[in-house]
């Protein structure tokens, strides 16, 4: 994922506190869904600075409302990231309020 930020994003990687970073082994020894949350959040930072966020957010609607609110939770801890944040300090994720509402 860091060579994705710097090849692809040409920008740096997070510079996360190694409690926030997933344990890899833990999610394919043990299923950990803590680490697998861990890992998700940063495929969903990934998402949000990618070209196609458009393209996610319009799976984000195909999605059950659970789901969609559970993706909402974490895609809201992503956006209050300072390294995902925007700088007008909004969330880079376009219509991140249509997706608050039709889930609301």
């Amino acid at each position: 994922m860091t060579d994705y930020y710097t090849d692809v994003l040409r920008t740096p990687a997070p510079n996360l506190p190694a409690e926030e970073l997933p344990n890899l082994s833990s999610i394919a020894k043990e299923q950990s869904i803590a680490d697998i949350i861990k890992l998700l959040r940063l495929v969903l930072a990934l998402a949000v600075k990618s070209d196609k966020k458009e393209e996610y957010v319009q799976t984000i609607y195909t999605l059950s409302p659970e789901a969609q609110k559970a993706l909402m939770y974490l895609l809201q801890q992503v956006c209050s990231s300072c390294d995902i944040v925007s700088e007008n300090r909004s969330c880079p994720i376009p219509h991140l309020e249509d997706v608050q509402e039709k889930v609301a």
